[in-house]
């Protein structure tokens, strides 16, 4: 399952969140235990220079704690698009919240767009 996020940054754009299957098929929220979801979105620098980032998917439970925290680095040349895909297996039934981030780097921890959450639902 895939979850794509939409969202504009100040330096790269940030878009596109959805949640889907291992197929890629778009799903309304709603996951199963033990099933592989998929965070998906999609980057762009519009930028004439590189942009580094570090991407970070961190994923709550109903009660605000943090089950499963993922991150990528990497450079975006300039024009570059790219989709971007972290995974996740839900242990147990229950509603979720995927936190999305992006920063210019681990080390450096300015934000190059706001913030983007997805609900997901765990429901069997």
């Amino acid at each position: 399952m895939h979850i794509k996020i939409i969202i504009m940054l100040v330096v790269v754009a940030f878009f596109s969140l959805q949640f889907a299957d291992s197929y890629a098929v778009v799903c309304e929220g709603l996951a199963k235990v033990g099933d592989r979801v998929g965070i998906k979105y999609a980057i762009a620098n519009s930028q004439t220079v590189e942009s580094p980032y570090v991407s970070i998917v961190q994923i709550k439970d109903s009660n605000g704690i943090t089950v499963q925290l993922s991150w990528l680095v990497g450079i975006l040349e300039p024009n570059q698009e790219m989709d971007v895909i972290q995974s996740w297996v839900p242990e147990e039934i229950g509603r979720y919240v995927a936190e999305v981030f992006m920063w210019e780097s681990s080390d450096n921890p300015v934000p190059l767009s706001p913030i983007k959450t997805l609900q997901i639902n765990v429901n069997c």
